[in-house]
């Protein structure tokens, strides 16, 4: 397979990028992909990857910045379904369990794992204590009606 077209060179760097390239139709399971590539003088390198297929649906890494919120805060959310759109659905709660906000969106993962949302504190129809201690929720549904959900805290200070 030729990746050319799938090469992102890093910014200010002639030496160093990345591949995205879809592996569609894998089944479960561990995994081993042999690279082979050339630099513009035809030297040759070679890497292999190991790597596991999962087929359930999950969340694998969720963080908010910036955290203390003063204002607003963006939730990065890393999955492991990429080219989906999800209806995205977060939740906040104060830690006695009270739910101090709810907003639902829809966002794309088009050839990605990564998507991130914003929450500003002023679109909050209840009153958002000026320091607090905050759970929230984050709901990732497809069309297809595969769900994963992960948690997390921040902390408001205003």
């Amino acid at each position: 397979i030729v990746l050319n077209d799938y090469y992102e060179a890093d910014t200010n760097s002639y030496q160093k990028g990345t591949i995205v390239y879809p592996l569609n139709g894998l089944e479960p399971g561990e995994h081993k992909l042999l690279v082979k590539i050339w630099d513009v003088q035809n030297q040759s390198s070679t890497a292999e990857i190991h790597f596991i297929v999962d087929d359930e649906f999950k969340i694998t890494h969720m963080s908010n910045y910036p955290n203390p919120v003063q204002f607003d805060t963006n939730f990065y959310i890393k999955h492991n379904l990429p080219g989906h759109v999800f209806d995205v659905q977060l939740d906040i709660f104060n830690l006695a369990g009270q739910q101090v906000h709810q907003s639902m969106q829809k966002i794309s993962s088009n050839n990605t794992v990564e998507n991130t949302i914003n929450w500003d504190i002023s679109q909050s129809t209840t009153h958002i204590p000026r320091r607090a201690i905050l759970v929230y929720r984050i709901l990732l549904q497809n069309s297809e009606g595969q769900k994963a959900t992960g948690t997390g805290k921040m902390i408001i200070n205003y």
